[in-house]
């Protein structure tokens, strides 16, 4: 399944595939697939992801996101 929903929050958030990717100590090209669907994210990764993503939303006075918002959505 691609995180569709997870690439706009990162895009809105104004993050890289590299900030998450070493936000979870993975390489950006692994980070990638993963995103795209082709490698399961572990749920210890889901939550780092997660909470990141809500810190810079909150940041910006943006309503947060769920995890089933970023990873059970399409």
């Amino acid at each position: 399944m691609k995180y569709t929903e997870l690439k706009i929050a990162r895009v809105m958030c104004g993050l890289r595939q590299e900030d998450l990717a070493n936000l979870i100590g993975r390489a950006q090209g692994n980070y990638a697939a993963k995103e795209n669907g082709q490698v399961a994210f572990s749920l210890e990764e889901g939550l780092k992801i997660h909470k990141e993503i809500n810190k810079v939303l909150i940041s910006k006075g943006r309503p947060t996101l769920t995890m089933e918002d970023l990873f059970f959505r399409q």
